[in-house]
């Protein structure tokens, strides 16, 4: 899978679904480690971004 499509996938499914960390590594054929790594990033990706446009960034596991 092109690492552009499992970054996808892979934030579509633990914004969905916290705890999925597991079953979503074995549906991209990467450990558990490389997802909750990847996860941190793109989190603190949309952090930056939020912050940058002056709008609220949720806590950890919070719902919007």
């Amino acid at each position: 899978m092109e690492k552009g499509s499992r970054d996808s996938h892979r934030s579509s499914c633990a914004v969905t679904s916290p705890g999925i960390h597991r079953e979503t590594a074995e549906l991209l054929d990467v450990t558990e480690r490389t997802v909750n790594r990847d996860w941190h990033k793109a989190r603190a990706f949309l952090t930056l971004a939020l912050e940058q446009r002056g709008m609220p960034v949720p806590a950890e596991g919070e719902a919007s």
